[in-house]
């Protein structure tokens, strides 16, 4: 359902080869594999060069995990408030354009 609203393949930069474009798509992947390079995973793939470094940085309490960086309470409200932001953003692109038809190639 969800890629008939929006192609797989979307790129929102009118360049087809943009970097940013890249960028994101990687940010993307990364995310929703749980592999964004977090000291977890550095430390596990780097381990002279971290030589010990696996605290947040933000609340210095837990771990850096692809999940704590989620769930950190110190940048929690800052996630939240991009979500927010971005919804807001996607709601008035939808409201644009909702009398359009979408066409997926």
């Amino acid at each position: 359902m969800y890629t008939k609203l929006v192609p797989r393949n979307f790129n929102g930069h009118n360049d087809t080869t943009s970097p940013q474009h890249s960028k994101d798509t990687k940010w993307k992947i990364r995310c929703s594999t749980h592999t964004l390079p977090t000291l977890d995973i550095l430390n596990r793939h780097y381990p002279l060069l971290m030589n010990g470094f696996n605290q947040c940085f933000f609340c210095e309490n837990e771990n850096e995990t692809n999940d704590h960086l989620w769930t950190c309470p110190n940048i929690r409200m800052t996630i939240q408030q991009l979500f927010i932001d971005l919804s807001t953003k996607l709601i008035a692109l939808l409201q644009k354009h909702a009398g359009q038809t979408l066409t997926t190639d």
